[in-house]
Formats: structure tokens, sequence, C-alpha cells
């Protein structure tokens, strides 16, 4: 099809296409160790109250208060020792009057004890702790409950499981996690022009690099994929290796192909297998001739062969949907955006406009950014160090300080 006989669109209709189109996600049980990065599908209540019990905040010795609320180096007060815990012991007498237990850090408040005199307020001599100024009520004491009461509910469905949330599953005895499934995804790459890495460089060939680049992506979610491998431009073996692939994947993800020239076959082959087109152009670049479409409950995406299109693309369609097939929420899933102050000007030369691939950093509260050169979108150079996305509106120019969007790439969902 010509491309003039394809429709634009911008990328909140392309999206949300996309994401119209996830199907309810497909619980399966997976132990704690191999839960992290995945969508949490229960609910978690705390059975218990966190910290379960007082317990001390610092090193040092459990008092009453009132017991040295006239301390001074003029008239210390002395204190018997009557029990040194560590944490996972308890002292199991109230504590009386001028008494003191020492206690290590996480180690059991005594009944009646009230503060804390931190090691270096106090000195020992003997079996007597001698402190020399008053010591407030609650010093150092985590209350039971003070993190976490009973009944609280810590993660719903649909919460991304960090690292933190791995822990909290682990304090409430959770060995085993209900998450959603992970899609199968199938990596198809195009083009009679493609060596392997390790094949030596001949005329008129270059490297495949999109099915790595794009695997590590998907590793990046702690996600594997199926190598489908080269497909020459050839139509009917196109057609049975794309048609083949789908009795295996939920995702096909190709590269190459979707442009209007005589060997771009990926929008034929979509429609051949039964896809539903759900857009083949977009209004913005790079990767404006993006092909996406739909069958059978599977999603098929097919990229631009530049790698810098892959790139983007990757990021700004496929990265969501994988994350809410998982059963992220599609607002979640969508990739994390902030307003991002210029570091350079950028002169208004875009007849569309254009995810520039770029680096961001925090400064002083505000986010900046800078584009990493004005490079074609088949360029791997600026692969290396792009974090973020930056949207440059077409025909604009752009001084130094204006704000634009950006998209940040190495952000985890939450």
């Amino acid at each position: 099809m010509p491309v003039t006989e394809r429709t634009p669109i911008p990328y909140e209709e392309a999206i949300a296409r996309i994401l119209a189109h996830v199907p309810p996600p497909k619980p399966v049980e997976v132990p704690l160790a191999e839960a992290a990065g995945r969508v949490f599908l229960d609910t978690l209540v705390a059975d218990f109250s966190l910290p379960p019990f007082r317990r001390a905040g610092a090193d040092g010795f459990a008092v009453r208060s009132r017991d040295v609320e006239r301390a001074s180096p003029e008239r210390p007060v002395r204190l018997r020792i009557v029990a040194e815990l560590p944490a996972g012991r308890t002292y199991d007498a109230p504590l009386g009057a001028a008494e003191a237990v020492r206690l290590m850090t996480g180690a059991a408040f005594p009944e009646g004890a009230d503060t804390l005199v931190r090691l270096e307020d106090g000195e020992v001599e003997g079996e007597a702790l001698v402190v020399r100024r008053p010591v407030p009520p609650g010093r150092d004491v985590f209350e039971a409950g003070e993190d976490i009461r009973q009944g609280e509910v810590l993660l719903r469905p649909g919460d991304f499981l960090t690292p933190g949330a791995i822990s909290v599953l682990a304090t409430f005895g959770r060995t085993r996690v209900r998450v959603g499934r992970r899609p199968r995804v199938g990596i198809l790459v195009t083009g009679d022009e493609l060596l392997a890495p390790d094949e030596p460089l001949v005329p008129g060939k270059i490297r495949e690099s999109n099915s790595f680049m794009l695997g590590a992506q998907l590793a990046m979610l702690g996600m594997g994929a199926h190598a489908y491998g080269v497909v020459p431009d050839e139509r009917e073996l196109l057609y049975a290796r794309v048609r083949s692939a789908l009795e295996e994947v939920d995702v096909l993800i190709t590269t190459g192909g979707v442009a209007v020239g005589d060997y771009d076959l990926i929008p034929e082959t979509f429609r051949r297998v039964g896809g539903e087109i759900l857009f083949d152009c977009l209004a913005f670049r790079p990767g404006q001739l993006t092909t996406v479409a739909h069958v059978d409950g599977r999603m098929l995406f097919g990229l631009s062969g530049n790698p810098g299109a892959a790139f983007v693309g990757f990021h700004i369609f496929v990265r969501p949907y994988v994350l809410a097939f998982m059963g992220l929420s599609p607002e979640r899933a969508r990739p994390p955006r902030v307003a991002a102050v210029l570091e350079e000007a950028i002169p208004g030369r875009r007849r569309l406009p254009v995810y520039a691939r770029g680096c961001y950093r925090w400064e002083s509260g505000r986010v900046l950014a800078r584009t990493l050169g004005p490079g074609s979108s088949s360029y791997l150079s600026t692969l290396v160090r792009a974090n973020a996305l930056l949207y440059l509106p077409a025909g604009e120019d752009l001084p130094k300080g204006t704000e634009v969007e950006t998209v940040l790439l190495d952000v985890s969902p939450h």
C-alpha cells in the first residue's frame, strides 16, 4: 500500500488501540525467589502488626525514663544491669525501679521500660549503668505496629513486584506468589542484506543486530524470546514463517519490511495470516510506518528495520503491551514521562514530530535533558548512551531551557 494511502495517527491513539486488545492476565504461581519483576494478582493483608513487639532502634540500655529524669553530671544515676538481650531474645520479667537491660538493635523492649540510653550516653561500671543526663520517654523505641498495622492492605492486584514488595511478601510468610503469566514472545527479522554477527562482512551486507537488541530489552523485563532468525524477503517463505510462529507465541515482533518498496512484505503478510491492522502509519518519527496487527488474541508488532526506530518502537509500543499482558493496568504500563528542561537549543527543521534519543539527569530538583545528536534512525552509536526519548514537536525552534516531554527508559513500572 503506498504511504499516501496510509492514515497517520498520533502516539496516544496508537497506544490506546494496542492496549485495548490486551487480554485479561493469566494467573500462574511462582516461588517467591522468582517473583521480582512480575505483576501481583492477589491481595496481601497484614495478618500481624510490624514490628510485632516494641523493639530497640539502636544499641543501648532499656530503662524507665522516670529513673533518670534527674540525672546530671554532678548527680549521676546508677542503675543495676539485670540482663543483656541480643535480637531474638526477650526479658520476661517487668523492669523494676533503678534497673536496666542492655539491648542490641532490634531486640524486644522489656515490659516497664519506656526509653533507651544509647551506649555512648552511659558508662558501665561493673554491673551498673551510670547515666549523667536525663533521657526523654520513647527515645529509640519502635512501638508495636508503628510500621504496619494488622489488617492493613499492603499489596493489591496489579501491583508490580519490586525488590521492596518481595521483602514485604517474605516478611508476611508468602513463599509462593500468584502473578500474571509473561507472554511468549517471538522475534523474527527480515531482509536479504543481513548477516549473522559471526559472518564476515561483504559488500552490500550488514550484520543483523535488531534481534539481539530486542532480546536484551525483553531480558531486562525478566523474559526470554523465541528466536526465529532472519527470513529473506520472499513472500511465501515469510508468510509460512509468520504463520508458524503464531502457533507458538502470544507476541510476535518483526523488524524490517514495513515500508512501501517491492520487498516490504510485512503489512501484506500480517493481513494474510488473518491480522486486523490496528495502524500502519504514525504521525511522528522514527518508525513512521510501524505496523501493528491483532489476530486471535495475539499481537504482531512490525517494527522498522532501522535499529534506532526499532529501539523506540519497542519502548513506546511493545514494552507497554507486555507489561499490561502481565497484569499491569494500561495507565501504569505506559512509559513514564516527565517534563524535562533542554540543555541545548534545537533548530526546528522537523517535518514531523520526533522521538529523539537522548540523556536525562536530575539537578536541583529538575530534570535536564539533551539529545544525542541529529543522527538518522539507522545510527547505532546513540543507542549506547540513550536513557530517554525527547519528544520534539514538528517545525518549532526549541531554545535552550524549553520544557519538552521526555520518556524515561531506565525507570521500573510502579
